[in-house]
């Protein structure tokens, strides 16, 4: 997949991701503010804990990246084995 899309601003979403090698462009705001992450960002921390989360910004990948994506279902089903 060429530049997959992370995030859709306003589009609910329930995954959360780390950047480990690459870059993903972020669009931010209503002006449309543009940045780049690279290894060791991370984005969606909300979305682990929020039902209802949409995000306020979009994401996509640059080129070739390796990310850790983690949905809310996986992470709360490790939160529960960590508290047991």
């Amino acid at each position: 997949m060429i530049n997959p899309i992370l995030y859709a601003r306003g589009v609910p979403n329930e995954n959360f991701y780390l950047i480990l090698d690459g870059k993903v462009s972020i669009c931010s705001g209503n002006e449309g503010f543009l940045l780049e992450q690279s290894s060791f960002n991370y984005m969606g921390t909300e979305c682990l804990t929020n039902d209802y989360y949409k995000p306020d910004f979009s994401a996509k990948v640059i080129g070739k990246a390796k990310l850790l994506k983690i949905n809310r279902v996986a992470y709360r089903k490790s939160l529960i084995k960590y508290m047991n």
